[in-house]
């Protein structure tokens, strides 16, 4: 590659950190974000208007609403779940309606945030839109079966968790106890990640391969490119920055103390900023996977070409 650098593109001149930064950059889409923020209205709505009712029959006619504004005793509680009984069906019911709302509207964001990636320009919004649907089906299958994955992999990382209890007459001391307990936590939350992981990278094969509509054969490819410690270096480092922004903003949300008006806007405009930093990390996620697929399946081509042509200017 150094005896031709002008066939190298320019794409593959970057190093790892400057692809990782400029998808993070890229997917701060204000487009994207935005529905991001009117789509997780829906499912929060649908869950919180029968719980406000709930808590308005218990709380709007309270001759101590201002004290239990800032704090709630035990009465209140007490209160509030009797309440909660008499509509737990409807507020069940609400809960289900809002999980399958949610699981019908995550193939649209992933779909929006891969149309923005497939494009080095800004597309025209009506362009978005359209491509968005037209592969809201192929990500709605990617996704139904990601969820199936989420079910086995966190499965078994519940069951891992909890063997230290499942077999607690074994142990001679409390401190083998503590340990193997912490061990299986450990392992638990390993295997939770990289189930993660792994459903993130078999997303990335879709957001290279537009013409790739079954989902196994996206998983089998994404274990199939190895590679795995730069991929694995670029997620956790988009995952550390997303939680650390979404923790920041959930902690000033809890410091924001006291009732009225600006405690109210900031505490709504604080849980925005939460969302909005979510659906970052999950779009600069899948950003950087699939650029540093892409980066390196162009430079094997690119170093096969050279080879190629190397071995062809000594035949000749």
């Amino acid at each position: 590659m150094s005896d031709h650098p002008a066939s190298v593109p320019a794409f593959l001149r970057t190093t790892f950190r400057q692809c990782v930064f400029r998808e993070m950059r890229r997917a701060l889409d204000p487009r994207l974000l935005l529905f991001w923020l009117v789509a997780s209205m829906v499912p929060t709505l649908l869950v919180a208007l029968p719980l406000a009712s709930v808590l308005s029959k218990v709380l709007d006619f309270s001759a101590y609403a201002d004290a239990l504004a800032q704090s709630l005793d035990l009465d209140s509680l007490s209160a509030i779940g009797r309440a909660y009984q008499q509509s737990e069906l409807a507020i069940q019911t609400n809960v289900t309606l809002a999980w399958m709302c949610a699981l019908l509207i995550a193939p649209i964001l992933t779909s929006m945030a891969a149309a923005i990636f497939a494009t080095s320009e800004k597309i025209p919004s009506r362009t978005l839109i359209a491509n968005t649907l037209m592969d809201y089906g192929r990500w709605f299958w990617l996704h139904l079966t990601a969820f199936i994955v989420y079910l086995l992999g966190f499965g078994i990382a519940a069951i891992v968790a909890v063997s230290a209890e499942m077999r607690v007459e074994q142990y001679v001391d409390a401190n083998s106890y503590a340990n193997t307990q912490t061990f299986s936590r450990m392992l638990a939350l390993l295997i939770a990640l990289m189930t993660h992981f792994f459903v993130e990278i078999a997303r990335a094969e879709y957001v290279l391969d537009s013409n790739l509509r079954v989902p196994p054969v996206a998983f089998l490819r994404a274990l199939a490119r190895g590679k795995f410690l730069r991929r694995i270096t670029g997620y956790l480092l988009v995952c550390g920055i997303g939680i650390s922004l979404l923790l920041l903003f959930l902690l000033l949300r809890q410091q924001m103390g006291g009732a009225g008006l600006i405690a109210m806007l900031s505490t709504f405009v604080l849980a925005q900023c939460s969302v909005a930093a979510l659906a970052w990390m999950r779009t600069a996620r899948l950003f950087v996977l699939a650029a540093l697929v892409e980066q390196s399946a162009i430079g094997q081509s690119t170093i096969a070409m050279n080879v190629s042509e190397k071995s062809y200017h000594s035949r000749t």
